[in-house]
């Protein structure tokens, strides 16, 4: 447990580390002021018990002296006064920093949430495509909350209740050791062997609530994802059987950590209550049945323990919490430490001069190989294109041929093996620049992604109200075929379009992605499949708005269906990651066999 909660913090950002040793700093402060208000109530019970002693050569006599008292009885009104300020003043104390540690470990968790967040955001194409959405939204929620709330929390709480338990002891052994010492001995036995009891269940029931919480965030996912077929299919209780299942396991797991944390507690109290009736017994006993020689030595104990017993319940809940909870850490901790030691290829803005690189003749795809993690024939093999400016291309084959890998290469989603994307035969595109072309495309996929938000919102996909170009947004609207569209919504481009477009129809969301392209103002527009799900009609539409801009932009159209493309300029017939053959559409149709066969099959 040491050994992880130690690596948790030395992930965390240098500011944050240094937050954090500040705020032990704050904790060893306050556990002093808790050893002064425990230390300042014998003076008081000791005058109030034996008013003597301010006659006598100590301490006390001299404060008495020094005060300026009238006599002991105005004394004690003075020294309870003290008392009662160290108090108030501890107990301010005490509280800012409950406040700050709490604020602190809120803090902490949201910036752990932040740079998962920003990682998974940052991670390539083929990451994504292997990962499973619904658990990267579990690390960054379930998860990262309970690194915050189980290991976090706790621990910033261990460490201040440690320190004030140590310093009380500390004044504890050097009033009486003999106590002191059998006190520490019986709680620390008990709580001891108590820990060591529960520990493997905790560890256990750690891991039941990371994989519950994995199934539950999984049956959320695909139940809401896909309720269109699980309402026609009717298998809703399929999902919610799989769903109590884990949600059990769950609340089994989580509910025994938080009881395994806290039950503990009343038999510490049995045990204190008992210590305390038996240490009373005691003192009477040594000190002849006199209670004026008690109570000063038994003000102390009892208010020590008072500070100690929830002192001890809080370093015991504390490690038990994390304990119960270093699953959380275990399922991030990969992704956090890659995340504070990974040099992503995020390149910034001011980096590169976006207005000054330019596209003047071709695009080229000079010898592209590209094989996918885990497969064994290649995607693409040597694959050569080149994309003249302002012409319309097409690429076309088969199922698994290679076409989609094509556009992610163009795209930069991912980066081939070898080979290279050249400009205007010179200007080489790699890793580290793609971000220029990036710039230039706009991209338009089968499925497009709408966000639940206004039309308008959607074509000026990443940019805030005040930063949208009504212009822009007017022109993008009518190249793209949506003016008449729009004219017929009463709110107009400030219609909401539903979560993902479930207002909309395919055609009208393909023509507000093609709006979204147009909007960017992009030199090279790509359609992957952008019509193999429309109609006929809804397919001469969208073909019409791209026939609106084809000879003023560069335009590279991926299809199955070979009517999208017969006014390309020119078509690349792939095959198995192969260029096989290219023309136009006529060109293929007279000479490939292998495209005329397609054209027969789809006709």
């Amino acid at each position: 447990m040491i050994k992880k909660v130690t690596e948790l913090i030395l992930l965390l950002g240098s500011i944050q580390r240094k937050k954090f040793f500040l705020i032990q700093l704050l904790a060893i402060i306050t556990a002093g002021f808790e050893l002064i208000t425990v230390a300042s109530i014998g003076p008081f019970m000791l005058v109030v018990t034996d008013p003597g002693t301010l006659y006598g050569e100590n301490i006390l006599a001299n404060v008495y002296e020094w005060s300026g008292s009238g006599d002991t009885s105005e004394f004690v009104l003075f020294l309870g006064g003290i008392v009662i300020s160290i108090l108030a003043i501890g107990t301010m104390i005490s509280t800012y920093t409950i406040w700050v540690l709490s604020l602190f470990g809120q803090e902490l968790g949201v910036s752990i949430q932040n740079t998962l967040f920003n990682y998974y955001l940052n991670k390539n194409w083929l990451f994504h495509s292997k990962e499973n959405s619904a658990n990267l939204i579990k690390q960054i929620t379930a998860e990262t909350n309970r690194v915050k709330s189980g290991i976090i929390n706790p621990l910033i709480m261990l460490n201040a209740r440690i320190f004030t338990a140590i310093f009380i002891i500390t004044s504890m052994v050097i009033y009486d050791p003999y106590v002191a010492i059998i006190a520490l001995l019986i709680f620390g036995i008990a709580y001891l062997s108590i820990y060591q009891m529960i520990r493997s269940r905790l560890s256990k029931n750690s891991k039941d609530v990371s994989n519950s919480h994995t199934e539950r965030y999984k049956e959320l996912s695909e139940g809401l994802g896909g309720i269109r077929d699980v309402l026609f299919l009717r298998i809703q209780e399929k999902y919610m059987k799989r769903f109590k299942r884990s949600g059990r396991v769950f609340a089994r797991g989580q509910g025994s950590i938080v009881a395994l944390s806290q039950i503990p507690r009343y038999f510490m109290e049995l045990i204190a209550f008992s210590s305390i009736i038996i240490f009373i017994l005691y003192l009477i006993r040594s000190h002849d049945g006199s209670l004026s020689g008690v109570v000063p030595v038994l003000s102390v104990y009892a208010l020590a323990g008072v500070k100690l017993l929830p002192a001890f319940q809080q370093v015991y809940a504390s490690i038990s919490t994390i304990q119960g909870n270093l699953s959380a850490f275990d399922s991030i901790r990969e992704d956090f430490k890659n995340s504070q030691n990974e040099k992503l290829l995020i390149e910034k803005e001011n980096e590169y001069n976006f207005d000054q690189f330019k596209i003047g003749q071709t695009i080229e795809l000079r010898d592209i190989s590209f094989s996918y993690p885990g497969k064994l024939n290649s995607a693409l093999n040597n694959l050569n294109i080149e994309i003249p400016v302002n012409k319309t291309i097409g690429i076309v084959g088969s199922s698994g041929s290679g076409k989609s890998t094509i556009i992610d290469i163009i795209l930069g989603l991912i980066t081939p093996d070898s080979g290279e994307i050249v400009i205007d035969g010179e200007f080489v595109i790699h890793k580290n620049n793609i971000s220029l072309m990036q710039e230039k495309i706009g991209f338009v996929p089968q499925s497009i992604f709408l966000s639940d938000a206004s039309i308008k919102e959607n074509i000026a996909f990443g940019k805030s109200m005040n930063e949208i170009n009504k212009s822009k947004i007017q022109n993008s609207v009518m190249l793209a075929n949506l003016d008449e569209f729009i004219s017929t919504l009463p709110d107009g481009l400030d219609t909401q379009v539903g979560q993902n477009g479930m207002q909309l129809s395919g055609g009208q969301r393909q023509r507000i992605g093609i709006a979204r392209a147009l909007y960017r103002e992009s030199e090279i527009l790509i359609f992957d499949e952008a019509t193999s799900s429309l109609d006929n009609v809804t397919e001469a539409l969208v073909m019409d708005a791209i026939n609106n801009f084809a000879k003023t932009k560069t335009i590279i159209i991926v299809a199955h269906r070979l009517s999208t493309v017969q006014k390309c300029d020119k078509l690349y017939l792939i095959d198995n990651g192969h260029v096989v053959d290219s023309g136009n559409y006529e060109y293929l149709l007279e000479n490939n066999k292998e495209f005329l066969e397609m054209a027969t099959i789809i006709n």
